[in-house]
């Protein structure tokens, strides 16, 4: 369904790129005027075709989530690089008030959970005013929970409509208004949520602003103890299993969440021999796997767009897999996900948070000494 929407999608906007940039026969004002307003609908057909097929996979029960311990300072950092070119567009102040020195994390999907703030403050910036402001905020709660609140200045939601806010294509009066917006956004935030076991919640007063709050369980470090002292008690442990160091192999390192990926580099470091190649996606990791070729693919399952397991049967279908050896890194751990996993050909099935003697182990009998 999505190859078969995003196709004629691809000619109107690919088109109109072409038409904006003819230098020879160059566009008139009134015809640029029009080229803009079709590029603008067809970027916002794009995004309305991108959340009715995730709110259609919610609904089918198909929505892929990997649960893990979330370093929550890291998120809000990463959402709000993202967001400021908006606020900057728009001109409203963003205030992170989460920043208090105390490092916590939650229990959530990295990918999933990044998608719901950034929905929630682009929201807070959309329906603000010039030089308006928005605040993001943590807190415990007495309930044991972490609660992420984010407030904005902008126009309010009246008493009323306020039931309205998380029904599908219920925009609250705001269709004919020059906001763009899809009217599911919210929809799909609730559901992601509800889905890795958290609330989400809304208060607002008309003409003086809103704040939207997401709850999760409080977790702890993804590891036990700091990643030098993993390390320093392997090697003086297990001195005798060290992995020789005797030629360049190419590791490959598919992962979204970004404190996994740097305990991976810390990790082969240690080790000069490694070369360690990193992606974010699974189509990422699938383009460098084709052009690198690494001994030996690290793969999470969880992953934005493609999952592992589809990832996977790519690189089969390729014929990649007979030099490459592929191994699952995920926080889907149960029983039936590691005899999943193996069943699909994953030459082992690693779970999270990585026991980093183990994962040194697989490595080397990937690498054995020669």
């Amino acid at each position: 369904m999505s190859h078969e929407l995003r196709t004629p999608l691809n000619a109107i906007l690919g088109f109109a790129q072409l038409l904006s940039m003819d230098e020879e026969t160059p566009l008139t004002a009134d015809q640029q005027d029009s080229l803009a307003h079709i590029s603008s609908s067809g970027k916002h057909l794009l995004t309305l075709l991108d959340e009715v097929l995730d709110l259609a996979k919610i609904e089918s029960g198909k929505l892929e989530i990997s649960i893990e311990n979330i370093n929550v300072g890291h998120i809000i950092q990463d959402v709000i690089e993202i967001i400021k070119h908006q606020a900057s567009e728009y001109i409203v102040t963003l205030h992170n008030q989460s920043d208090d020195g105390n490092e916590i994390y939650i229990r959530a999907d990295y990918t999933r959970l990044k998608q719901v703030l950034l929905n929630i403050l682009s929201n807070a910036i959309k329906y603000n005013h010039e030089n308006g402001e928005v605040f993001l905020c943590k807190a415990l709660q007495k309930n044991g929970k972490l609660r992420l609140s984010i407030s904005d200045t902008g126009l309010g939601i009246s008493e009323e409509k306020i039931a309205g806010v998380f029904e599908p294509f219920n925009r609250l009066g705001q269709d004919s208004g020059a906001i763009e917006g899809t009217g599911i956004g919210l929809t799909i935030s609730k559901r992601i949520v509800e889905l890795m076991g958290g609330r989400i919640g809304v208060s607002s007063k008309l003409n003086e602003g809103s704040t939207f709050w997401v709850e999760f369980e409080v977790g702890n470090s993804t590891h036990t103890g700091t990643k030098q002292e993993i390390l320093t008690s392997y090697e003086t442990k297990n001195s005798r299993n060290k992995v020789p160091h005797s030629k360049h192999d190419k590791i490959l390192y598919i992962e979204d969440n970004p404190d996994n990926m740097e305990l991976m580099r810390q990790v082969l470091a240690k080790f000069s021999h490694y070369e360690l190649l990193e992606a974010e996606t699974a189509e990422q990791g699938l383009d460098i796997a084709m052009m690198e070729k690494p001994a030996l693919i690290l793969m999470d399952i969880s992953l934005p767009g493609m999952s592992g397991f589809d990832a996977l049967e790519v690189l089969q279908d390729q014929g990649m897999t007979d030099e490459t050896i592929v191994i699952a890194l995920s926080a889907n751990a149960t029983k039936e996900d590691i005899k999943k996993g193996k069943k699909a050909g994953f030459f082992d099935y690693l779970t999270k948070p990585v026991d980093i003697p183990k994962l040194l182990e697989v490595l080397n009998r990937r690498f054995p000494s020669t």
